[in-house]
């Protein structure tokens, strides 16, 4: 957008709402600096509505300095995982986090399934061996042409790829109805993450099934988002 808007392609001077959706990721992930220009770029008369799963204090604060008079509207339990997703959390060594992929597919056999990894080199290793496998898959991450992104996300909703790979900045706005299993192939680095990433499963009033995988380094993040959420993994 910032191109178009410095090509003179588009122009905001017409624009009287704005709808941020991700809001806390958004805000988190290093675009705020993006986001300020774009909406200097916007008059100042305008409705202006955030969406976000979670919300932290700190992201919070950030966005109060942009609204007016906000109406905060909560549905559910705020920055907690929906109760439609069931949560499972399984101890397995580094080496086995693949093999143990392969069998939450064979034993689900899910329409779609969306794996979370914490890096983009995470990304593309995991996808590789998860082709070089058998299961077809693909992926998205930062550096990807919005093009690419797009050519990738048509053949996941249309099954012909059938497992995403994703960081977690790559895979915001991913809405997508038929996703029946999400896989922490990682534990996130930050817990309100995994909100995040489980909640693309079970929407529409759908039971979804979210794995964490689990080796020995990762146990410490896990404990603070069992404690933070309260959350009963099976």
């Amino acid at each position: 957008m910032k191109d178009l808007i410095g090509q003179n392609a588009l122009k905001l001077s017409n624009i009287r709402y704005v709808v941020l959706d991700e809001a806390d990721e958004m805000l988190d992930f290093g675009f705020l600096p993006d986001i300020k220009w774009i909406l200097s770029a916007i008059p100042e008369e305008r409705q202006m509505m955030l969406f976000s799963a979670t919300m932290s204090k700190e992201i919070s604060g950030i966005a109060q300095s942009y609204l007016t008079k906000p109406l905060t509207v909560e549905v559910g339990e705020r920055n907690e995982p929906t109760k439609t997703v069931r949560q499972m959390s399984i101890h397995t060594p580094e080496a086995g986090k693949i093999t143990t992929v392969n069998y939450l597919m064979k034993e689900t056999d899910p329409r779609l399934t969306l794996i979370f990894c914490n890096t983009r080199n995470r990304v593309k290793t995991v996808t590789k061996k998860l082709n070089d496998g058998g299961l077809v898959s693909a992926c998205i991450h930062g550096d990807l042409s919005q093009s690419q992104r797009n050519s990738i996300m048509r053949d996941f909703r249309a099954g012909k790829t059938p497992v995403l790979v994703a960081t977690d900045v790559a895979a915001r706005g991913i809405d997508v109805d038929n996703i029946d299993l999400v896989i922490n192939y990682d534990v996130p680095d930050k817990p309100e993450y995994y909100v995040h990433r489980i909640g693309r499963t079970g929407r529409a009033g759908h039971s979804g099934f979210a794995a964490t995988l689990v080796s020995e380094q990762d146990i410490p993040r896990l404990r603070v988002i069992k404690r933070q959420y309260n959350v009963l993994m099976n």
